[in-house]
């Protein structure tokens, strides 16, 4: 019973080590990413060069970052969908910002532009060029501020 628990122990640890190589993240060719961030590249970053594409996690968790170099930084869901833009001290483009993110940009803070831009299930988040940090819910409702 004893040598039947090692075994298993041992064949366990073995399949933990070769699970956790395939959550490691590892550099893919821009073509291996999912179709609606190659749009979302190809339509709002074509003149930036890509530095590399990593493909981060393995499955259902899978994700991917595209960095360019200049220091861009995108993040795409396994879909494809963005979960993080970051322009660094550029403007991100105004056609991924939400109408209503913003209206309430140019409304409020005039002169300031989106330099970074997040979006999680229930809320968006956003940095201005002065630092300012916003969060707005899902219904684009301001529900924090940080600066």
């Amino acid at each position: 019973m004893k040598k039947i628990a090692i075994i298993t122990l041992v064949l366990f640890s073995f399949s933990l080590q070769s699970c956790q190589k395939e959550f490691e993240d590892k550099l893919v060719n821009f073509s291996e990413l999912p179709e609606k961030a190659k749009e979302t590249v190809n339509l709002h970053f074509s003149d930036l060069e890509i530095s590399y594409v990593l493909q981060e996690g393995f499955l259902c968790c899978t994700s991917y970052e595209v960095v360019f170099s200049n220091g861009t930084e995108l993040q795409f869901s396994r879909k494809g969908e963005w979960e993080e833009i970051d322009c660094k001290t550029n403007a991100v483009p105004l056609a991924l910002i939400p109408q209503e993110i913003n209206d309430y940009v140019t409304r409020q803070h005039p002169g300031q532009y989106v330099i970074q831009m997040e979006h999680e299930r229930k809320h968006y988040g956003i940095e201005l060029d002065n630092q300012l940090e916003i969060t707005f819910g899902s219904d684009f409702r301001v529900i924090g501020y940080d600066d």
